[in-house]
């Protein structure tokens, strides 16, 4: 048993999915920052009940131009449900939230589940020609990202 609460005690998982900038704008922007944030981890509190619910609110504030990410949207839902397998979500700890001026933030969560296990979702946002768009989003359990990110270290 490591010092984490079993992080090592399910099956490691890992999505990433990064945006390219692009020169198309025909994308929804995320209205409201906090907002999104919110159904963001309104989402996964209620995974896997709420399938396809990252899906949903995801694909409409994607990057325009970055088509290919919707392919990757349809997977989040599925793989926080195989996560949790018989659990629940526990709690959602916001870790950070790094700006570069008013154009770019990483958004940084660890995830702890029923029993103990704990998982790292990050996700960025851009603004382009001013409205914010969903550009990135990544989901870890490897032991070594949990640690560094509890640790600060990431």
């Amino acid at each position: 048993m490591n010092s984490f609460g079993g992080v090592m005690g399910k099956s490691l998982i890992t999505i990433a999915a990064v945006l390219l900038c692009s020169t198309s704008f025909a994308g929804e922007p995320i209205g409201n920052i906090e907002q999104f944030e919110h159904d963001v981890t309104q989402c996964i509190s209620n995974a896997p009940k709420s399938s396809g619910c990252f899906e949903d609110f995801a694909n409409k504030n994607l990057l325009p131009g970055n088509e290919k990410l919707i392919q990757v949207t349809k997977q989040v839902d599925g793989l926080f449900g195989r996560w949790l397998d018989k659990d629940k979500v526990f709690a959602i700890h916001p870790v950070s939230v790094k700006s570069t001026g008013d154009l770019f933030q990483r958004r940084t969560y660890v995830i702890e589940d029923t029993s103990g296990n704990l998982i790292v979702f990050n996700y960025s946002i851009i603004k382009r020609l001013g409205k914010w768009y969903l550009l990135s989003f990544d989901i870890n359990s490897n032991q070594a990202v949990v640690e560094a990110t509890v640790k600060g270290d990431k």
